[in-house]
């Protein structure tokens, strides 16, 4: 993996993000199925500048048994980078588009300069082999994630998504928080019999249009690229979680 980053790159998290904290000291290191799915984390040493290098570019990669899948990923990885920092910091992101389509970033839920929000309205599209410098201010402390704005449904699903998480040192001390934490990345994604990501549109009109309106199901569930060993994790630490033959036959997906 060619991950560039100033101030660190480190292991660690489009649909659902979440910084899950650990509550037994010793979970971190013990725990190796936790470690194997955290997501690659962009954090800069820098106190006041994050900056990073992405690329959007094709990759195959083995999120479950059998034969890997042809994905779309930043800098190489299903979710791409998490991209760590505080309110007040300035984000700089270097983004270099390797795919054979255009694309854009855009910073959900976050609140950025027009020129900056990968709309594709107020920001033009990178096309093939073209390079962006996106700029912005961290506002507000949340857990948000990063995707493209074009084509989005089917470029998020071949793989362009990631969190951003933002922290309010203050805040975080106030609260009393567990020092250590998870980032947990969850989707659903239509795998086909060759276990590629489906063609976005069914050929049949009414299937098409019904799929355009309401979008689309997926027959695989992933947390940070690989199935069953989390919602193990997560269903034996509640009392309430259903032994359902389904809950099971996602386990039972796990490389």
């Amino acid at each position: 993996m060619s991950t560039s980053i100033r101030r660190i790159a480190r292991p660690a998290g489009f649909l659902a993000a979440l910084a899950v904290p650990l509550l037994a000291q010793g979970a971190d290191a013990n725990d190796a199925g936790m470690r194997r799915i955290a997501p690659h984390v962009a954090v800069d040493r820098n106190p006041d500048i994050v900056e990073v290098f992405l690329t959007a570019k094709e990759k195959m990669v083995q999120i479950g048994q059998g034969k890997p899948t042809k994905m779309w990923t930043y800098n190489g990885v299903v979710p791409g980078p998490t991209i760590e920092g505080k309110v007040g910091d300035t984000v700089i992101v270097h983004f270099t588009n390797e795919l054979p389509e255009e694309t854009t970033i855009h910073w959900h839920g976050l609140e950025v300069p027009a020129n900056m929000d990968g709309s594709n309205i107020s920001q033009n599209a990178v096309e093939p082999g073209g390079y962006f410098r996106y700029e912005f201010k961290l506002l507000r402390a949340a857990t948000y994630w990063y995707h493209p704005h074009i084509r989005t449904n089917e470029q998020i699903e071949q793989g362009l998504h990631a969190a951003l998480v933002v922290r309010d040192p203050d805040e975080d001390s106030s609260l009393g928080l567990p020092e250590s934490e998870h980032v947990l990345v969850l989707e659903d994604v239509l795998l086909d019999a060759e276990g590629n990501v489906a063609e976005p549109l069914p050929r049949d009109p009414l299937a098409k249009a019904t799929m355009q309106l309401n979008g689309r199901q997926g027959n695989t569930l992933l947390v940070n690229d690989l199935v069953c060993r989390v919602l193990e994790t997560l269903c034996s630490a509640r009392r309430g979680c259903s032994s359902s033959p389904g809950n099971h036959r996602l386990c039972q997906r796990s490389s």
